[in-house]
């Protein structure tokens, strides 16, 4: 995570229950030096929208005082997001992010993903035990992954651990 204990751009768990799976303790972020103390995280980055969204609060604001206190503060939070993004998340100095995972893309489920997830090979003694409580949240929707391709998901969140990698 960038300069410190940032960790207002990732994904966030609510402490009070667990309704998801992988919930924040599966992903072992707190192996981090950088891991949020009290707040449950993915420790997966998301598409930088964080910037545009504020402009766009600002810009359609009848207070504008308010909005520019507003984004006088969240500057430099801002600040650090896309500096980690232009650094630890472009290691090959391309002037472009990489991500680690699916589901940092903002197109988490999307087809586009289709032809790299069937390169992935794993075994079933690579995955850890589980419950899928997407699929009980969500229903049996048609939107969901496949079994086998939220196996892949969870096989890439296992390696992404191995490797220490967030």
């Amino acid at each position: 995570m960038p300069n410190g204990k940032t960790a207002w751009y990732l994904i966030l768990y609510s402490t009070r229950k667990k309704t998801y799976f992988p919930a924040a303790d599966f992903y072992e972020i707190t192996r981090s030096p950088n891991a949020p103390e009290h707040i449950g995280t993915s420790g997966m980055t998301q598409p930088p929208v964080h910037a545009l969204s504020c402009y766009y609060i600002h810009q359609n604001s009848e207070h504008k005082l308010e909005t520019t206190t507003f984004l006088k503060n969240i500057l430099p939070k801002l600040m650090n997001f896309h500096r980690y993004l232009l650094t630890d998340r472009d290691p090959e100095e391309s002037g472009l992010v990489t991500i680690l995972h699916p589901w940092e893309s903002g197109e988490d489920d999307s087809p586009i993903w289709d032809q790299t997830l069937s390169r992935i090979s794993f075994t079933k003694s690579d995955l850890p035990d589980f419950k899928r409580l997407d699929i009980i949240a969500v229903g049996a929707s048609e939107t969901i992954p496949s079994d086998d391709e939220y196996n892949k998901f969870i096989y890439m969140i296992e390696i992404m651990k191995k490797c220490h990698l967030k």
